[in-house]
Formats: structure tokens, C-alpha cells, sequence
């Protein structure tokens, strides 16, 4: 099992893990979590080792990846924090009565500041709009909200997108949750990456195990690899601290490549906390804070 250590600062805070909760009991409202097959348990630690880890010049072995972790953990913390605000937006639009038929979301790189977040259905396996709205840098354009007719139909792009999303988030996999969320954008090879994220209804806790990336092909019709990213159900608890305590940092070991991924990138913005990843193979100890990685130490 991965080691699971916190830091702590003697400082009492409000909880940060509760827009997290919410947005979890968002999508279970909307009919598209807990549909994926569920086989692991969150792990949980409950106590905590300090330790003081001296700074280094980082690692350059690995720039090229480095670089693309760090890219695509931005990427996918953008499309997953529009896809909050604009769910958050439509429920109370329309006071919690979402149409009937809605299945899920996609978001549509409009920008480079601006993401627009589409709720979709399928009728008789056409896939239509039925909302979407506008999120720029992370806040919500609210003039761009719009309620599709039922006829209405998503332009060649979005399609390969909504289709893409829809294979991705059918496939099977070891779950490590009830709760999932989905983020899809094309990628560089001419296709789609659908990441399929553990979410939690619990506060404070930092679900790092049971992400998973499906590659899909440009015609949205194929699975050409699937990734993922932990061997097992990894979950930090911030709440695990000693009276007046507050977690500064997190600590997490990594065995399936030589540096952090994405998905530390991305849970570092999600939780607006540092991460520290210790990668086996190269016995590093990696800082990972908004999204950047440095190395600290050899072990």
C-alpha cells in the first residue's frame, strides 16, 4: 500500500474539502455517478509521519514528461472546476429540476480562457444538447446560458466529443468509488482523453488512487489505451490531525513511473494544497504545488 503521510501546521481552518462534497452530491442528483462498477475501498491513514525534506536542484532526466503531466494536470483541473461551476449554475437555474433524459456533460475548449460546458441526452442513440453555459478562467458567464429544443443537434465537434466521453466513461475498470466524474478534451494524436476521476462525498479527504485515462481515437469509436494511475485506492484524510492542527502538505509514494502525473498536478490545484510524491523507482522525493513539480531529495 502507498504511504499516506500528512503534514501539519499548528493553525486552525475551515474545511477545504467541502465544495468537493457538493459537487459529488450534484452529480448523483443528475443520474451520472455511481453507474460505474465499484470493486476497492478508499484507503484512509489516520495518523501522521513529519518529516523534513531538504531542497534540491530538480531532476532533468525527466523534463519532456514532466512537462506534459504538468500541462495536462492544468488542462484537466480547468475542464473539472468549468464543469462544477456550470453544474452548480444549473441546479440552481432551474431550481433542481434538471430535464429528463440527461445523462452526463462535455466541455468544448471555446478559448484559450473559456470552456463551454454542455448537459447532453440520447434519444434513440442520438446524442443532443439540452443547456450549456459558458465558464471563463473559472467564473461563470451567465449571459451565455442557453436551453436547447429537443431537436436541437450538437455540431460535428461537440458530437466527437460527446461520443468519445460516452465510451470512455462506459468502460470497465477497478473503481475505487461510487462517484465518478469525467473530463474530456482532445488530444495531440488526433483523438480524445476521457479521465474518469474518484470523487467522495467525505469532507477533507484527497482521493488519489482510482483515476483512470482512455485514450480514444479521432472517429470516437475505439479505445486505443487505457492508463491508469495507481495500483491501488489511495485516499488522504485532511481531517486526521491532531487538535488545532492544520495539513499543510500531503505525502503520497509512486510506483508506476519515475516522476509524478497529471493526476498529482491536478489534485494539487483541486485542493489548492502541496503534494510531496516519493517515486520508488528513482528513490525522488517530488514536490508537487499548483501544478508544478520540482524534485527535493533523493532517498
Amino acid at each position: 500500500m502507498a504511504a499516506c503521510l500528512a503534514f501539519y501546521a499548528l493553525k486552525r481552518t475551515a474545511d477545504e474539502g467541502k465544495g468537493q462534497m457538493i459537487r459529488t452530491r450534484i452529480i448523483a442528483a443528475l443520474g451520472v455517478a455511481g453507474t460505474l462498477a465499484s470493486n476497492g475501498a478508499l484507503s484512509q491513514d489516520t495518523e501522521a509521519t513529519v518529516y523534513r525534506i531538504a531542497a534540491s536542484d530538480p531532476l532533468k532526466t525527466y523534463q519532456t514528461q514532466i512537462q506534459e503531466a504538468e500541462r495536462l494536470g492544468r488542462r484537466i483541473y480547468e475542464h473539472d472546476r468549468a464543469a462544477l461551476v456550470a453544474t452548480d449554475f444549473l441546479f440552481e437555474n432551474l431550481d433542481g429540476k434538471i430535464a429528463k433524459g440527461v445523462v452526463g456533460w462535455i466541455e468544448e475548449e471555446i478559448s484559450e480562457e473559456s470552456i463551454r460546458v454542455f448537459f447532453y441526452n440520447i434519444d434513440n442513440n442520438v446524442f443532443r444538447p439540452a443547456y450549456s453555459v459558458d465558464v471563463k478562467r473559472g467564473k461563470l458567464i451567465e449571459s451565455s446560458y442557453v436551453e436547447y429544443p429537443k431537436s436541437a443537434e450538437f455540431t460535428p465537434t461537440q458530437l466527437l466529443i460527446a461520443k468519445a466521453r460516452d465510451l470512455g466513461a462506459r468502460q470497465k475498470f477497478a473503481a475505487c468509488s461510487q462517484n465518478y466524474n469525467t473530463v474530456v478534451f482532445p488530444n495531440e494524436n488526433g483523438g480524445y482523453y476521457v479521465y474518469v476521476l474518484a470523487a467522495t462525498f467525505l469532507p477533507g479527504v484527497v482521493v488519489i488512487g482510482g483515476h483512470y485515462r482512455f485514450e480514444i481515437d479521432a472517429a470516437a469509436e475505439q479505445v486505443v489505451e487505457t492508463r491508469k494511475f495507481t495500483n491501488s485506492c489511495i485516499a488522504l484524510n485532511k481531517n486526521a490531525t491532531p487538535e488545532g492542527a492544520q495539513p499543510v502538505a500531503l505525502m503520497v509514494s509512486h510506483v508506476l513511473t519515475p516522476y509524478p502525473t497529471e493526476i498529482h498536478a491536478f489534485v494539487s490545484l483541486q485542493h489548492d494544497m502541496p503534494i510531496y510524491v516519493m517515486t520508488v523507482d528513482n528513490k525522488t522525493i517530488w514536490s508537487v504545488e499548483k501544478g508544478k513539480f520540482r524534485s527535493v531529495k533523493n532517498f
